[in-house]
């Protein structure tokens, strides 16, 4: 793992911040240290599309569960625009997409896949999103949120614009008791979040030993063209791998629990 310009060895801590960051607010309290991507136990990677995970951070995945720590796909949208044939009916590419998905997390070493199943190329941030992810992250409770970077410039997809934005929204507030207080499940709080993709990424995991892994993975997704995709992302974590003087890396920007603001960067 890689920081900035420093060079931190994975699987110990990759901030120098030492103290413990706790707070107790509405009855909720937690003295827990800053968690990194090395620390936690499970992540839960939410994407706007099949596939978005895979692309962008297949290779920290399945490192994470070559470790034993537990990775969750949460998969926004139904993926139905990105279907080239238009005689084939919506609802069988959208089952198409769903078991591409299902056997590329399966390579990866997923735990489980949940599909929300939004209509593609529709979404928006609303409330009613923003509740259902934080249903989502409370069921789960993972230690990290991974997904897209909604702070992107020039990003033309609206459903990774607002997947972000609506995910970053749900994991700062899902210990919040007046957030779906007609729910039951547990309030939790996430620590730590990874943007993939990122704009202004801060930070890098060598990912020279599962690249394999992640190449194949993308390739299970036949029907968007996925070996072909695989060999271009294939040269793209080539060149982030420079960035730490490695073959292979993957960039996140890492958001890490704030206070009094939500996230610090």
């Amino acid at each position: 793992m890689f920081r900035g310009e420093e060079k931190y060895e994975w699987g110990k801590s990759m901030t120098k911040v030492e103290e413990k960051f706790s707070y107790k607010m509405k009855g909720f309290y937690s003295s827990k240290p800053f968690l990194t991507i090395e620390d936690a136990e499970h992540i839960l990677s939410i994407q706007a599309h099949p596939d978005d995970s895979d692309i962008a951070a297949g290779g920290t995945i399945a490192k994470l569960t070559g470790e034993g720590k537990k990775v969750t796909l949460v998969v926004v949208t139904d993926g139905r625009h990105s279907m080239v044939d238009i005689s084939v009916p919506a609802w069988k590419f959208i089952k198409t997409r769903q078991e591409e998905q299902k056997k590329a997390a399966e390579i990866l070493g997923v735990d489980k896949v949940v599909f929300l199943d939004y209509h593609d190329q529709t979404l928006d941030s609303t409330l009613e999103l923003r509740r259902r992810l934080i249903e989502v992250i409370r069921e789960n409770k993972p230690d990290i949120v991974m997904t897209h970077d909604p702070w992107k410039p020039y990003e033309g997809n609206r459903d990774h614009r607002h997947t972000g934005m609506t995910a970053v929204d749900a994991a700062g507030f899902a210990w919040d008791p007046y957030e779906n207080p007609e729910k039951p499940a547990e309030l939790h709080m996430v620590m730590e979040m990874l943007l993939f993709n990122p704009f202004q990424p801060d930070t890098w995991v060598d990912i020279t030993d599962t690249i394999d892994l992640k190449v194949k993975a993308i390739s299970q997704h036949v029907s968007q063209s996925g070996s072909a995709i695989a060999e271009i992302v294939k040269e793209r974590n080539a060149m982030e791998g420079k960035a730490i003087n490695r073959p292979y890396a993957e960039a996140f920007k890492v958001l890490k629990r704030g206070f009094p603001y939500v996230w610090e960067a």
